[in-house]
């Protein structure tokens, strides 16, 4: 809210005046505070500006205020408060100072101000840029006799020091100071100066003519906050300015910071009690490094309350004795980037960076939609080794249409020079559809793409390329014999021809096509005398060519055909493969391990289907929420394309190889899921299917997955759950033998209008030997109090023929602020984990621990948490606030009056009986669902029981 400064005694007087900022809005009125003892001759505190709080503007200026310079009326989040008026932001040019003043007049009914009056001044203000280092602001404030002339004030040092300038940056500071009335004054110019070439906010300004009552103890400094760079044992001194007002005596000098005592010095011993001085500060840093935030120096005197104690802060970067940091590209000259319209290209930069003292940014300068994008943002700089963690960045460029395009790399850390990088990339569109790979240059691949999948695989002009051969020179690669060339690029709106460089080399190669993402390939009849192949498909398509002998390949020419030209399916069952395969499986076992993160998955007699657009399923490395380690490789969809607007719909299929339900000795289906990065109001399906095939006829069935799902659990992001269908037992699906496990997904739109991605990994048919869980207790509870931590109580899980870590998770996660596990995750044997609880409130909380591994019937823990006033449901009913049964892990506690208990198992069999007890050990009783009855001067009381 609005901040009067006022002390709380006044405070009251306030009130009881009458007075409240909504009656100031609305009348204009002086902010007067009439004293408690109404006998007195004393003085009253009063508000001596007009409109303090900015509520009259006109032309967009304040109305009771001079100005200078471009005047902006501030609004919302502009502001110091929001509670009540505006503020005033001022823009100088270059030469030009701005200013905002009143002049008060001293002589006002009710507000005269006469020799040795104290008046308290208090002003708002933020810094939004500036030329001058110091900071823009400076106080201006006279006193001016009935000619206009300026009097001698004892606070001259403090109000109108022309060698002090002040700021703070993106935030508000409020400064608050004092001056007393000089003889002879008749007016006060309050006035606040801002410095050529600024941007500044101000807001909630106040000067009080201070009752006797109120002239409290205060310490003022100027500047509040300064920023300043230096070097290890080279000193700085600027000026400052130091007022004490009623202190009760002399105070020295407060420092703070790391070798604060050696690094700061004043020129002065103490701060008088009553007095206004101006003194010099020298800095002499002793340590190399970035004093920020916590880590600032200060400067600060006792002998007043917080509210009216300032202090001054002070921002330090600070570099090692005759050193200067430096930034400097390593390896020379940039050079031209070069990419078709939807090609990339990419170079890497590597920097020669010496004697930083703090992080280094890097960032690109281009206009909107630039086709430039770099890999690394920042280069870390650990402050305890002084040590900086850098690496190449990579640079790419990715035009979307042809054209020049130009954009600035800017690298740069505190004290040193901005390193300024000029990027060109041009684009030219191909003349023809064609698209011709030269083999120009073998690239650098994407830092990402290394490890045995990428064995063989190259960067050239279209992109990636697999080539087990060499690339010699330009224009100039050769195949072994039983070679492969292969474009790791799908061709949309499919192939009408392809073309191999020399003709020569046609004859010495078969060309092959794959539509269902190199499931399964289909070879093409000799090229021609051209060494042209006729493909003519019309879906998206990949292409190779397998060489018979060694063969040098120039160029490689692809004939797409047009988006007019696509077929469109309308049902799955027509546009997937039918008996593609010549045996189906009795077992599938598919880890989606060892594939190429970001490609197409390419995997053996999978049909990997574009239905619409052109995005296929990925092979992916799942990394964990903070992306630092790869927790698994799986398969994953998604239509994200960033900075790409597309509303087309979007549809893929990722179909198994044929499976055989006939000879499968297990009919359990197993599959592992997780989702991604929720769209915002996403239209997105996920579907999964089982399609059979017979007599040349395939036939789709929905499994709705969600029935899968433990009661009670909801799954939430980044949760994999893992699935075990036994398919003999799902109601309505008729397998005669061949059938085809089958994901789908689509979006009615692609590009940055979706963001949501599935992953699916360890999809497995007929194993016989699937893990299994168990866990020593799928129920437990907490009785609590509110801010107690309640003792861990173990939960022992066992495992069985396990291949992967067994994972704990807590659901819904938002419950994880109470119950707290020992481990997320336990090795392949299973082992013991501890769930504790505790909360500050008094509601009962629910949640569960989802017990799972690759392959395994999930197992759900259920966990209860009641707060000790919460009781247990009588069955019986009634007066359940009387007899209050709680049950807390081998104890039996009851709140109540009763003679006698009995404790039966749900069959009837009596476990336990005895007389009054508070507390009864339950050590003895096996079951965990017993009933309690309790004789009571009311009859017998029954309750069901569950620990």
């Amino acid at each position: 809210m609005k901040n009067f400064y006022l002390s709380a005694k006044l405070f009251v007087s306030l009130c009881l005046a009458g007075f409240t900022n909504t009656a100031y809005a609305q009348n204009d009125a002086p902010r007067v505070v009439i004293p408690l003892d109404q006998g007195t001759t004393e003085k009253a505190t009063v508000e001596l500006l007009d409109d303090p709080f900015f509520y009259s503007f006109n032309d967009g200026k304040p109305t009771h205020w001079v100005t200078a310079g471009t005047v902006t009326q501030l609004k919302a989040g502009d502001r110091y408060s929001s509670d009540t008026g505006f503020g005033v932001g001022i823009e100088t040019a270059a030469n030009v100072e701005g200013c905002l003043k009143q002049v008060i007049d001293l002589n006002r009914t009710g507000k005269e101000v006469v020799q040795g009056d104290e008046l308290e001044c208090l002003v708002h203000y933020s810094t939004i840029e500036s030329k001058r280092r110091e900071g823009p602001f400076r106080l201006a404030l006279r006193w001016l006799d009935a000619a206009g002339n300026e009097l001698v004030s004892t606070e001259k040092d403090f109000i109108n020091n022309p060698d002090i300038y002040f700021g703070r940056m993106k935030a508000y500071g409020d400064l608050k100071f004092r001056t007393v009335c000089p003889a002879g004054a008749v007016k006060l110019e309050f006035a606040l100066l801002v410095a050529p070439g600024s941007q500044v906010r101000m807001d909630d300004f106040s000067v009080l003519r201070l009752s006797d009552k109120d002239k409290t103890p205060l310490v003022a400094i100027l500047p509040q906050y300064r920023t300043m760079m230096g070097e290890v044992g080279q000193a700085t001194t600027f000026p400052i300015a130091l007022q004490g007002m009623h202190l009760s005596a002399d105070q020295t000098p407060n420092f703070g910071g790391t070798k604060s005592s050696s690094v700061m010095k004043l020129d002065v011993e103490k701060l008088p009690k009553n007095s206004t001085i101006k003194a010099n500060l020298t800095i002499t840093p002793q340590v190399a490094g970035v004093y920020v935030g916590s880590n600032t120096y200060k400067l600060h005197f006792s002998g007043a309350d917080a509210e009216n104690s300032g202090s001054l802060n002070l921002t330090g970067y600070f570099k090692k004795a005759g050193t200067t940091p430096t930034i400097k590209l390593k390896s020379g000259q940039v050079r031209e980037m070069s990419a078709a319209p939807n090609k990339t290209d990419e170079q890497l930069l590597d920097f020669d960076i010496k004697d930083v003292i703090t992080n280094v940014n890097l960032a690109l300068k281009h206009d909107a939609n630039s086709p430039f994008r770099i890999d690394v943002g920042q280069y870390y700089y650990a402050t305890s080794s002084g040590k900086l963690y850098h690496r190449p960045v990579k640079v790419t460029f990715a035009p979307r249409k042809a054209g020049v395009y130009e954009a600035e790399l800017r690298v740069s850390s505190v004290l040193a020079d901005t390193l300024v990088i000029k990027l060109k990339g041009v684009s030219e569109a191909a003349t023809s559809a064609d698209l011709v790979e030269n083999f120009t240059d073998n690239r650098a691949m994407d830092s990402r793409f290394t490890g045995d999948a990428w064995k063989g695989y190259h960067k050239f002009d279209l992109g990636y390329w697999k080539l087990n051969g060499k690339w010699n020179s330009k224009s100039n690669v050769t195949l072994a014999a039983k070679d492969t060339l292969y474009y790791d690029e799908l061709v949309a709106n499919g192939v009408n021809t392809l073309q191999l460089s020399p003709v020569s080399s046609a004859a010495k190669c078969t060309a092959e096509y794959s539509i269902d993402g190199g499931g399964h390939w289909k070879s093409l009849t000799v090229g021609d005398a051209d060494g042209k192949y006729v493909v003519g498909t019309h879906r998206p398509t990949l292409v190779r060519f397998v060489s018979s002998e060694s063969v040098e390949v120039q160029r490689v020419t692809i004939s797409p055909n047009t988006v007019d030209e696509r077929e469109t399916f309308d049902k799955i069952e027509e546009a997937m493969l039918k008996d593609a395969d010549s045996k189906p499986l009795a077992v599938l076992n598919e880890t989606f391990s060892d594939l190429r993160h970001t490609r197409i998955l390419g995997l053996k007699d999978w049909q990997n289907l574009t239905i619409r657009g052109e995005r296929p399923f990925y092979a992916w490395q799942q990394k964990n929420a903070d992306q630092s380690v790869v927790e698994n490789e799986v398969a994953q969809i998604s239509f994200l394309k960033y900075g790409v607007e597309d509303r087309r719909e979007h549809e893929s299929w990722l179909i198994s190889p044929t499976l055989s339900y006939k000879n499968a000795q297990s009919k359990d289906l197993t599959f592992s899921l997780m989702y991604r990065n929720q769209t915002t109001n996403g239209e997105e399906l996920f579907g999964f299917y089982i399609i059979t095939e017979k007599d040349g006829k395939a036939t789709p069935y929905f499994l709705d997955i969600s029935q899968y799902v433990p009661a009670g659990v909801k799954l939430e992001p980044d949760m994999w759950f893992d699935y075990r269908i036994d398919l003999s037992k799902v109601e309505g699906l008729a397998i005669d033998d061949k059938f085809h496990v089958a994901f789908s997904y689509y979006s009615p739109v692609g590009g940055n209008a979706t963001s949501l991605n599935f992953m699916i990994d360890d999809v497995t048919f007929g194993r016989t030997d699937l893990p299994e869980l168990s866990v020593d207790n799928d129920f437990i509870q907490f009785v609590f109090r509110p801010g107690q931590e309640m003792t861990p109580q173990p939960l022992n899980i066992y495992s069985d023929r396990t291949t992967a870590p067994v994972t704990i998770t807590l659901a819904p996660s938002a419950q994880k602020k109470y119950f707290k596990l020992s481990h997320e995750k336990l090795p392949l044997e299973g082992g013991s984990i501890a769930v504790g609880f505790k909360s500050n409130d008094s509601k009962t909380h629910a949640a569960a621990l989802l017990v799972q591994t690759r392959g395994a019937e999930p197992i759900i823990v259920k966990l209860l948490a009641q707060p000790i006033t919460a009781g247990i449901s009588d069955v019986a009913g009634g007066d359940e606030d009387v007899l209050l049964p709680i049950v807390s892990g081998s104890e039996l506690t009851i709140n109540g009056k009763y003679q006698t208990y009995q404790l039966f198992s749900t069959d009837g069999s009596l476990l336990q009986q005895g007389g009054y007890q508070q507390r009864i050990d339950l050590s003895g009783v096996q079951p965990k669902v017993f009933v309690l009855k309790l004789n009571t001067d009311k009859g017998v009381r029954s309750f069901t029981l569950k620990r």
